[in-house]
């Protein structure tokens, strides 16, 4: 029989996992009030899109079935969501997914895993929205969700997000430009410098900023925050937001250390070989280009040769990355005034520490977005092989990662770093278990602790927390009560790769 209190792990720890039955946590909220904004904008697009396809009918001359299909599948997506909204708020009984709904073998596994996930907290008696664990139930929300458009062929590919992230990331483009600014200043004193002369205080400066950006860049989430104003977007993409205060936990310097400098102290210091970056992305737009900027630099800086990109199979939590969604940035770059707007060359909108005309601007994050598309070009940079991505949407802890995914797991033990970025991460790097703040990092992360140099970049966005300092919660929650989940305080989390005896 299952253990009662994580039935989907082998792993065992001494506490519970956060679920929606405790009214008084991030979970319940989550459920009650969250959910039911985000399947209703959902419902509201696809009327959108509904209402494109009448004036498509009533304009068009020539045979129009698949029109009249795909308006009628549509409707029929839209009752399948108020449906699914209306279980949830009534802690239904999760409902095992239905196979018609995949259309590959991967897809098939997938649909096989999570039924098998599901009858295993049945068995435990916690298989109702709000008696099983958040994160499984949250998981399958979003797995579920695909599956009702999966399971239409003329919506099969269709992203209800798609249009969030698209106008997340047109809100950034003051934020992209200085960004892009620095990089590029950055990138000119590398070619500049002397190639025997390294200096490792200047360079670790440089990461420690690049990597405060790519920490604070996961700020921006919309399943968290989908009312956003695009003056909120901005101010949370400034450095004015950022406060070295406001990150409660930081291995920065140790990341350093052992990856990074020249004298590396970590167990393939002295390999003398080339080294791979992975990055386990999270958010799409600007949170995806702080990624990309931190890895250009990475492969401009450092011994890392070649850097891999995890993104999701399909459209996960809201604003995770896909795919196409790094292509899309890609020509949103190559070609800003096209997707930005007249905001690129309006001088109101001129990057902080910037004295250049607008088109400069312009100019410069062209050349980067160039530079970028030749990397996955090139394969200096490469997304992931599809078939080793789906673990990373299946509704489990990542512990299990040796049994569940072994292919997956030689992967990232081949490489030098595995950057995790965001708030789901870590949330299944420590089980998304009621944790004491002060638990160590390595009793959290369980079975994963040593097996590859493992870095967690997230700002808190759930009640979740482990790691901190004796005494820092009772701090930070003078200063805010709800730090937990508001996305204003951030963590760098490390955990290091131990050599095997």
């Amino acid at each position: 029989m299952p253990s009662t209190l994580f039935p989907n792990s082998t792993h065992q720890p001494r506490v519970h996992p956060y679920t929606p039955s405790n009214t008084h946590s991030f979970a319940f909220l989550s459920v009650t009030k969250r959910w039911p904004n985000i399947l209703t904008q959902v419902i509201d697009h696809l009327v959108v899109q509904n209402n494109h396809l009448l004036d498509q009918l009533s304009s068009s001359s020539s045979d129009s079935q698949a029109l009249k299909d795909k308006l009628s599948q549509g409707k029929a997506i839209i009752s399948l969501i108020s449906e699914l909204k209306y279980e949830a708020a009534r802690d239904k009984e999760l409902s095992p997914l239905d196979l018609k709904q995949a259309h590959t073998e991967q897809e098939k596994s997938i649909i096989h895993l999570y039924n098998q996930e599901l009858s295993k907290t049945k068995a435990a008696g916690k298989s109702t929205w709000f008696s099983a664990s958040w994160l499984f139930t949250e998981c399958y929300l979003y797995q579920r969700l695909h599956g009702l458009f999966n399971q239409h062929e003329h919506w099969r590919n269709f992203d209800p997000f798609e249009h969030q992230k698209l106008s997340s990331f047109r809100s950034s483009w003051s934020a992209v430009s200085s960004l892009c600014l620095i990089l590029h200043r950055l990138t000119k004193q590398q070619q500049q410098s002397s190639a025997n002369h390294r200096d490792d205080v200047g360079l670790q400066a440089q990461f420690n900023e690049l990597l405060s950006a790519c920490l604070w860049g996961n700020a921006t989430d919309l399943s968290l925050l989908p009312n956003m104003t695009h003056e909120e977007i901005q101010h949370l993409q400034t450095s004015a937001s950022r406060k070295p205060e406001s990150v409660l936990r930081d291995d920065s310097t140790q990341v350093w250390q052992t990856c990074f400098e020249t004298h590396s102290s970590g167990p393939d210091a002295h390999a003398g070989r080339s080294k791979r970056i992975d990055f386990v992305l999270d958010n799409a737009g600007f949170e995806l280009f702080t990624d990309l900027v931190l890895a250009d630099w990475i492969i401009s800086n450092s011994k890392a040769t070649q850097i891999f990109f995890h993104p999701k199979l399909i459209p996960w939590f809201v604003s995770d990355v896909m795919k196409k969604d790094i292509d899309q940035l890609l020509e949103s770059m190559v070609d800003p005034v096209q997707f930005f707007g007249s905001v690129c060359t309006d001088p109101s909108s001129t990057p902080i520490l910037s004295d250049q005309p607008p088109h400069s601007h312009v100019h410069v994050v062209q050349e980067i977005g160039k530079r970028w598309k030749g990397y996955f070009q090139t394969g200096v940079w490469k997304v992931m092989d599809a078939t080793l991505l789906s673990f990373w949407t299946n509704p489990l802890p990542f512990w299990d990662i040796s049994s569940r995914d072994q292919q997956l797991l030689e992967q990232l033990q081949a490489t030098e770093l595995v950057i995790f970025k965001g708030d789901l991460n870590y949330r299944k790097l420590t089980g998304d278990a009621m944790w004491e703040v002060e638990t160590s990092v390595e009793e959290a992360v369980g079975p994963l602790n040593g097996l590859f140099n493992l870095l967690s970049l997230r700002t808190c966005k759930a009640d979740v927390c482990v790691g901190l300092s004796a005494g820092k919660e009772a701090w930070v929650s003078t200063i805010d009560p709800e730090w937990r989940v508001n996305g204003k305080f951030g963590l760098i989390t490390f955990v290091p790769k131990q050599i095997k005896p």
